[in-house]
């Protein structure tokens, strides 16, 4: 016969003689012995399974981890605890009115005790699902985040003195009745909070824009800051913060500034300028003149390059022609335009054109030695005011340029962050969004559109 065989066969009669002992001892030391082997499972599965899942934690700079894992470590050991309890209870008694009381009373203590790890697990891992969905859809949860978590842990602690009830035999059917009722009521009470927050889902769903976009919608006009389930918040060019009802904004007309363009440029912008110039110019050398100028823009789109001149009017006292021109980010638009009206004049005067306006003409005799003296002072005033404004101009344009960068180096360390070991906290995504801010509005200093 095989010696596995053998073994096996000595095993078994070990467990039955094991067993014919244990039935062998009377019921007091039947339950005694029964707490024992249970308090030893308890402390084996903590030694086991709990402390080496509560080192790794302890490896990670995050502190949730380790709150998780000592929750659910609590409720492994309270339940192997109640049941080895319930157990030992029943082989030591005997009266069945003592066993089924006892009984009740260590399963409420279990109920009670996995409902209030439930509810801590609720409020432990609601910010951290929470936030990371936040992340993946680009819309502020905080609102629903905390609304979620009180209804989570009433729904937890509503099971929970249900279960009791149950336990102690007691008729739930009409306080589910009841509650059915409340329910309704309930429901019926908050109808037009369930409509706006249905409206808000459609409008989160269908997407016309985005944390970051320039929109007009409702009268105002502005950057979204955050989009929430119940609002918007969209910050003007005066640094106002605008909360507009989501409802409302599903039901209007919205200009979204950053989705203009094409896919692969949806910050494109078309840029149209009106400037009217006197009757006697040649529009064939104003037209040669203004694409020249509009051609050395350094806003100008580098894939759309073309600059299109037309005569849109012949006006009363001057010829009125129409610049359009892409450039690459609508929050180049006010500058854009301030370099080109600027060396529009510069230009027109170096070329002689003329720039018509109303004006009134006042004859006097003046000291024509003065007046060459006067116009020498101001030539060089001129020149001087020059030179410091190409200064000026070029610190200022390197300035923004760093700012862009800087810009673009916040939006991609917010977009990384994946809620992992190495990502950023709260805090310091705040600071982030807050110096962003202050990025937009210096970039969009100026637009009043």
């Amino acid at each position: 016969m095989p010696i596995e065989a053998n073994n096996g066969r000595a095993l078994i009669v070990e467990i039955e003689e094991i067993i014919g002992w244990f039935f062998g001892l009377s019921n007091f030391q039947q339950g005694a012995f029964s707490l024992i082997l249970t308090v030893i499972i308890a402390f084996i599965v903590k030694r086991l399974v709990w402390l080496p899942l509560d080192r790794f934690a302890d490896q990670t700079e995050s502190e949730v981890d380790d709150e998780v894992i000592d929750s659910i470590g609590s409720m492994t050991f309270t339940a192997v605890i109640i049941v080895g309890m319930v157990v030992s209870l029943n082989f030591a008694l005997k009266d069945n009115d003592v066993i089924s009381i006892g009984n009740n009373i260590l399963l409420i203590f279990l109920v009670l005790f996995f409902a209030r790890q439930f509810s801590k697990l609720a409020t432990l891992l609601a910010p951290i699902i929470f936030n990371h969905a936040s992340q993946k859809i680009g819309i502020d949860l905080e609102g629903a985040q905390s609304t979620s978590t009180i209804i989570l842990k009433i729904i937890i602690w509503a099971t929970c003195i249900f279960l009791c009830l149950e336990i102690f035999g007691v008729d739930i059917t009409a306080l589910l009745a009841s509650m059915t009722i409340i329910s309704l009521v309930i429901g019926m009470a908050l109808q037009d909070s369930a409509t706006k927050m249905i409206t808000s889902a459609q409008l989160l769903i269908d997407q016309p824009f985005k944390v970051g976009d320039k929109i007009e919608v409702l009268g105002y006009t502005g950057i979204v800051k955050s989009l929430g389930m119940m609002s918007t918040k969209l910050q003007t060019q005066n640094g106002l913060m605008v909360i507009l009802p989501n409802q409302n904004i599903a039901t209007s007309t919205i200009i979204n500034y950053a989705k203009g363009g094409t896919d692969d440029a949806p910050r494109r912008v078309n840029l149209r300028v009106e400037i009217g110039v006197g009757y006697s110019e040649n529009p064939s050398h104003v037209k040669q003149v203004i694409k020249r100028i509009s051609s050395e823009c350094p806003f100008i789109s580098k894939s759309i390059s073309d600059v299109n001149v037309a005569i849109t009017l012949l006006d009363g006292s001057s010829v009125n022609y129409r610049i359009s021109m892409w450039i690459d980010d609508y929050e180049d638009e006010w500058i854009a335009r301030d370099w080109l009206f600027h060396r529009i004049l510069t230009t027109f005067e170096e070329e002689n054109i003329e720039i018509p306006f109303p004006h009134l003409s006042v004859i006097t005799e003046k000291n024509s030695a003065l007046s060459v003296a006067s116009k020498k002072k101001k030539d060089a005033r001129i020149h001087a005011a020059r030179f410091k404004e190409a200064t000026e101009v070029k610190d200022y344009f390197l300035h923004r340029e760093e700012m862009r960068q800087r810009q673009n180096e916040i939006n991609s360390m917010i977009n990384s962050n994946d809620g992992e070991q190495d990502s950023l906290s709260k805090e310091e995504i705040e600071l982030l969004r807050n110096e962003l801010l202050e990025i937009d509005n210096y970039l969009a200093q100026g637009d009043d559109d």
